[in-house]
């Protein structure tokens, strides 16, 4: 039964993709499933709730595995 009202439901409004979307996160169960942000991290095994010790930490990740990733680049030219 819930089949054909999907299957109709998408029919009509086959020329609208957005609304096709709205249709199968409905028919998925997934229109609300958006989890909170986390209020602490894991930084070096240690829970950390500052929001700027966070930051500090996720550029600092962020620059060294992309100079990493720069330099293994420059070397495969």
């Amino acid at each position: 039964m819930k089949a054909i009202y999907y299957k109709q439901i998408l029919d009509d409004n086959k020329h609208d993709i957005k609304k096709c979307w709205s249709i199968l996160k409905q028919a998925t169960g997934k229109m609300n499933n958006k989890s909170p942000f986390p209020n602490e991290f894991l930084i070096n095994n240690s829970p950390v709730s500052d929001k700027r010790e966070i930051a500090e930490s996720f550029n600092t990740f962020v620059c060294k595995h992309r100079s990493s990733h720069e330099s293994k680049r420059s070397k495969d030219k």
